[in-house]
């Protein structure tokens, strides 16, 4: 992993070292688990695998996107807005964020 320097408010670092004592960790561990599995995370969302989500599939490294096995012809933003929430499927995201990625 990357060397990454946190810096924490007062109260973050507060929660942080209360939980990571209730579970016999310390905050550096907490820490770095979390970043490990944003650094994951970022990795997953840059793939290039298929993704199927109920019966539609879209496949980011040939584009094509396909209901029930029916090929869909879609714009190029088009394309980018299903892909970023086909790959954020169950997230809450903000209007701005979305548009931001897109």
């Amino acid at each position: 992993m990357p060397s990454v320097t946190v810096v924490l408010s007062a109260s973050l670092d507060a929660v942080l070292k209360q939980m990571a004592a209730s579970h016999g960790r310390s905050v550096e561990s907490v820490v770095n688990t979390a970043l490990g599995q944003y650094f994951a995370w970022r990795d997953y969302c840059g793939s290039n695998s298929a993704i199927r989500i109920g019966d539609i599939e879209l496949d980011p490294a040939r584009r094509p996107v396909r209901k029930n096995s029916v090929p869909i012809r879609l714009t190029p933003i088009e394309f980018a807005l299903l892909h970023y929430l086909m790959l954020h499927a169950g997230f809450a995201m903000a209007h701005a964020r979305i548009l931001g990625a897109v």
